[in-house]
């Protein structure tokens, strides 16, 4: 897997929450969508904006690492509050599922990065 395709993903992905938060959540919550929500959606829009850009502009495998790490925690955080929260539980587990899958994802594409001489250890 090329880094392109977690790029692409991300961008995509983030513009959506970030220019129609309600299209995307009101499908999986299968509710009206409220202000707290549509803010929080944008700023992950911007996140994801923000992280594609970054691996576009170098797709390193620091940074790929890096993404995977705060998607990792992204995906755990949001699987507490799906079992603290009933009402919030649809978009959680949604956004802990998609998290965890860019996390998987940056972890492979990662892994196909070639190895620098720094990144080796005796």
């Amino acid at each position: 897997m090329t880094p392109r395709i977690l790029v692409c993903g991300r961008i995509v992905f983030g513009a959506l929450l970030l220019f129609a938060p309600e299209g995307v959540l009101r499908p999986v919550a299968r509710r009206r969508i409220v202000a707290p929500e549509r803010r929080v959606a944008r700023v992950l829009g911007v996140r994801n904006l923000a992280e594609g850009a970054m691996i576009a502009r170098h797709a390193g495998r620091g940074r790929l690492l890096a993404g995977a790490a705060v998607d990792a925690t992204h995906s755990l955080s949001m699987t507490a509050l799906a079992i603290a929260s009933r009402k919030e539980r649809r978009l959680a587990l949604a956004s802990a599922l998609i998290a965890a899958t860019t996390a998987t994802m940056g972890l492979v594409a990662a892994a196909e990065q070639p190895h620098h001489r720094a990144d080796r250890r005796p």
